[in-house]
C-alpha cells in the first residue's frame, strides 16, 4: 500500500493576501508560479529598474485592483512602498516594518 501523508493543515489555504490603504483591501498574487517569475526578474536589489518595479507591480496585482491602486494617486515614494510591501506579503514576510526602509532605490 502506497504511503500517503496529508500536508494540509501544513498549507495557507486561505486566500489571498491583501494590503490595506485608507480603509480599502487590494489583493496580492501570491501563487508560487508568480512570486518566482518575479524573483527571476528581479535578481539583484542593486539593480531594480523603473521597468523591473513597474513589472512587479503588473505581476503582483489585476488589472482591475491595478486601476483602483492608480486611482489613489500615490507618490513615487508611496507607490514604492506600496510595491515592495506587497512584495514582501507575497513571500510571507508580513511581520515588522516593511516599506521604505527595504526598499531598494531604483536606478
Amino acid at each position: 500500500m502506497a504511503r500517503i501523508i496529508d500536508i494540509t493543515d501544513k498549507l495557507g489555504l486561505g486566500g489571498q493576501p491583501r494590503l490595506a490603504i485608507a480603509g480599502e483591501e487590494f489583493e496580492v498574487d501570491d501563487s508560487a508560479v508568480n512570486v518566482l517569475a518575479i524573483m527571476a526578474e528581479v535578481k539583484d536589489v542593486e539593480h531594480v529598474t523603473p521597468e523591473s518595479v513597474l513589472g512587479v507591480y503588473e505581476r503582483l496585482f489585476d488589472g482591475p485592483t491595478r486601476e483602483r491602486i492608480d486611482a489613489l494617486g500615490l507618490s513615487f515614494d508611496d507607490f514604492s512602498t506600496l510595491v515592495f510591501s506587497a512584495l514582501d506579503l507575497a513571500v510571507g514576510d508580513d511581520g515588522g516594518d516593511s516599506g521604505n526602509a527595504g526598499t531598494p532605490a531604483t536606478a
